[in-house]
């Protein structure tokens, strides 16, 4: 996955790439060490369900959620706040603001990504783990390539990176479908029910991220310090409020989960 540094090094220079390389650090880094939280935990969870195949799905849905639920949050922090995010801690880095909310749309994928591998491991798969892992290997470098060569000049040359920010975007899903078909013929889990389960976070969090925008709108011409602060809290209020009365999502809830009980 991360074949992407080389290619934007070699295509537009050093400069560009380690413009790239932040807004990679700043989303899909952070996204890969929250959603460990989960992942660490969740192979001996379902290994211990294995031959319980309802519970197994019950778990699986709960970990899917609690994934969702704090990295969706981490990106509509980041994607409402990029640009003052960048002003207050890189002002030499604001170019890098589109690629970050390009990729923000990348980790609401991964954080369900984390969670699948564990489980298909766990219950006895990892060869279908492997069917995975191929696909991503083919599918993102190539992509990487025809974004960086397709698209690349319609950024300019100083934005050109851009290009390789708009590749995972389009390059990831295809992997992350096979994923996810993958998990739901293992689970013998239909779509429907599965979609039906965990539709309701990223609605919640989508709703909060408009609150933020909303905020940051109304907030132009103030200091990006203030604006950052008073978004990220709007986010927060948002989507914690939605979660708790739509969703009957709360830290309780969270912690349960994390310890493995899905009633």
């Amino acid at each position: 996955s991360n074949v992407d540094y080389p290619i934007v090094g070699y295509y537009f220079g050093e400069a560009a790439l380690g413009v790239y390389k932040l807004a990679y650090e700043i989303v899909l880094e952070p996204v890969r060490v929250i959603s460990h939280v989960v992942a660490d935990i969740a192979f001996p969870t379902f290994a211990k369900l294995r031959h319980d195949r309802e519970r197994l799905v019950a778990q699986f849905i709960s970990f899917t959620r609690l994934n969702l639920v704090t990295v969706m949050t981490f990106s509509a922090i980041v994607f409402v706040g990029a640009g003052d995010l960048l002003a207050v801690a890189f002002p030499k880095y604001q170019a890098a603001t589109d690629a970050i909310r390009v990729l923000c749309i990348v980790a609401v994928l991964r954080s369900v990504s984390f969670v699948i591998p564990p489980m298909l491991d766990g219950v006895g798969f990892p060869n279908r783990t492997f069917v995975y892992m191929l696909v991503a290997a083919i599918t993102l470098p190539a992509t990487f390539l025809l974004g960086a060569n397709l698209l690349g000049d319609q950024f300019g040359d100083e934005r050109g990176f851009l290009s390789v920010a708009v590749a995972w975007a389009v390059g990831y899903p295809i992997a992350f479908v096979v994923l996810v078909v993958i998990a739901l013929y293992t689970l013998e889990l239909s779509r429907l029910r599965f979609l039906r389960a965990v539709i309701g976070v990223p609605v919640c969090t989508v709703v909060a991220t408009v609150a933020g925008l909303l905020a940051g709108a109304a907030l132009a011409g103030q200091p990006a310090s203030l604006r950052l602060a008073i978004t990220t809290a709007v986010v927060l209020a948002t989507t914690a409020w939605l979660l708790a009365y739509t969703q009957g999502l709360s830290v309780r809830g969270a912690l349960r989960a994390l310890r493995g009980e899905t009633s």
